[in-house]
């Protein structure tokens, strides 16, 4: 029989691990961690754009099925950008 290696068991991350690892992870890959839902029509989600320093800015038409009736794509296509430059900048 070979000797392999065995495989590390997995622990739990203790409070101060886990303070380091987001600390040291980008927002990018963070981001790959958390599910983000579906829109729906009680809510529409925008995601996140690449850079993961703002948000999608063509989400409208993807969503317009929940949109039409309250917001036309200008509008909301500003409030994406205005909140992109909050979150840019938060």
């Amino acid at each position: 029989m070979e000797n392999r290696p065995q495989k590390a068991e997995r622990k739990e991350m203790t409070e101060q691990e886990r303070a380091l690892l987001n600390k040291l992870l980008p927002r990018m890959f963070k981001l790959k961690l958390i599910h983000i839902p579906q829109s729906k029509e009680s809510e529409v989600i925008v995601e996140p754009n690449r850079s993961v320093l703002g948000f999608k800015t063509n989400c409208y038409r993807s969503n317009q099925k929940y949109l039409s009736g309250y917001v036309t794509q200008s509008e909301f296509d500003r409030v994406v950008f205005r909140g992109s430059r909050l979150a840019r900048y938060s």
